[in-house]
């Protein structure tokens, strides 16, 4: 957020800079005409882009700096009409000055009272150089210059006119490009959030179910393996809920590098993690055992503190129950034998031995 707001601000401080430039050479044009009145009016306009350049430092102060601009230009525009002539198109600016106006008002305002705001401005500016046109005596009141002079005098101002709108159309394109990245940004981050809990990073339940529903279709074998970390409970009591978070995270970056591409790693609920794992029983029960080891064999570092945890596992094969539901149903009560029986193991079968590994 700061870096845009860094590179806007240099976008207005650029224009400023370039309406700096404009007004020093119309202070040599004005200067050379012996039109002293526009000479001064272009001095003052000079020390005010010149300022505007240099203390444009926050962004919060860019709506007064571009009023000023715009109400710079207008009575400007209006002036040299009144003064010189309309046929020496100074119009021109207070035209390209709207687009910049607009700009700056989409983002400092609220849509609503933006656009009600900058249209009463637009169409007070629109008025202002129509009156100054009407009531002017001519269109080159200056009788030593020529037509043809005047005429390279308008052919400028256009080009200087060209240039400011190029300037803002490319403030556009660039503000709608970056508005399209965060939105592509924000639908990425709330698909995310829509199948990824945001904790551990692993798959939500609502996720990990639609999953399982593709898997109950298919005939390849799977493995089902529930853990669950050991004295969790304890851990938040003890160390408290931010070391619990901690040790949420630490779980599942263990869990998903020992599975890697292997199978699909779920938070089920709470400190439960459900594993499919998409291979035959025996490299199930390896792959569990591996993450049972990893688990066992990682220090939790919690501030000043090192904290060691374990898990137990239940594990079930696809061809054990009858369909989804059933298998996770087998793989808890797996789980829970293995709670009952000293934690810290993985359980793959619920006969009179409860077989462990």
């Amino acid at each position: 957020m700061e870096n845009r707001q860094q590179r806007e601000l240099l976008e207005y401080r650029l224009l400023y800079a370039m309406c700096l430039m404009v007004h020093l050479f119309l202070c040599i044009m004005f200067f050379r005409l012996q039109q002293n009145l526009l000479f001064v009016f272009n001095i003052f306009s000079v020390i005010m882009y010149l300022f505007g350049t240099i203390f444009m430092r926050e962004t919060k102060q860019v709506k007064v700096w571009i009023i000023l601009a715009f109400t710079e230009v207008v009575a400007h525009a209006a002036m040299c009409n009144i003064i010189v002539g309309y046929g020496y198109g100074f119009s021109i600016y207070a035209i390209m000055v709207i687009p910049i106006m607009y700009y700056v008002g989409f983002f400092s305002d609220s849509l609503k009272r933006g656009i009600k705001y900058y249209n009463m401005m637009t169409i007070s500016s629109s008025v202002i150089i129509m009156f100054s046109c009407l009531f002017t005596r001519g269109s080159n009141l200056i009788e030593v210059i020529p037509d043809r002079v005047a005429a390279k005098v308008f052919a400028v101002n256009v080009t200087f006119g060209m240039g400011f709108l190029i300037y803002a159309s490319t403030l556009f394109i660039q503000a709608i490009k970056r508005a399209s990245q965060d939105l592509h940004q924000k639908n990425e981050e709330l698909n995310f959030y829509a199948s990824y809990d945001a904790l551990t990073k692993l798959r939500n339940r609502r996720s990990m179910r639609e999953i399982l529903q593709i898997y109950d279709q298919k005939d390849d074998a799977f493995c089902m393996v529930l853990g669950d970390i050991d004295d969790f409970k304890k851990i938040n009591d003890t160390y408290g809920h931010n070391c619990g978070d901690i040790v949420l995270q630490e779980i599942a970056t263990v869990i998903t590098g020992v599975v890697d591409k292997q199978g699909v790693v779920c938070r089920w609920g709470g400190e439960e993690i459900l594993i499919l794992l998409s291979c035959e029983r025996e490299d199930g029960v390896r792959i569990t055992e591996r993450i049972r080891k990893c688990v066992e064999g990682r220090s939790i570092h919690y501030e000043d503190l090192t904290v060691k945890v374990s898990m137990t596992f239940g594990f079930a094969f696809y061809d054990e129950a009858g369909d989804i539901e059933k298998l996770v149903a087998l793989a808890d009560d797996r789980l829970y034998i293995g709670k009952g029986n000293g934690k810290n193991q993985v359980v793959s079968e619920t006969n009179k031995e409860n077989k462990q590994y």
